[in-house]
């Protein structure tokens, strides 16, 4: 490994993979599998589905704890 120099190098290697690629690869590895089996634009469409879908789920589980807080509150009263 190079000797990391400076503040930022060595603040960009704890946060990136701390020296393991093997994930990355494996994701650039199903990714072009991906592509290679549907095309590149369908390909796209489910990785911003997924993405959506994550977001969407994230969104509603926050709905569901204000609204759950907001219950908890009225019958406390």
């Amino acid at each position: 490994m190079a000797e990391l120099t400076t503040k930022a190098e060595r603040w960009w290697w704890e946060i990136s993979f701390r020296g393991r690629t093997n994930m990355p690869i494996l994701l650039i590895i199903l990714l072009a599998f991906l592509i290679g089996t549907v095309g590149f634009w369908d390909a796209l469409g489910a990785l911003i589905g997924a993405v959506a879908l994550i977001g969407l789920f994230w969104l509603i589980l926050a709905a569901a704890v204000v609204v759950g807080i907001m219950w908890v509150l009225r019958r406390l009263r």
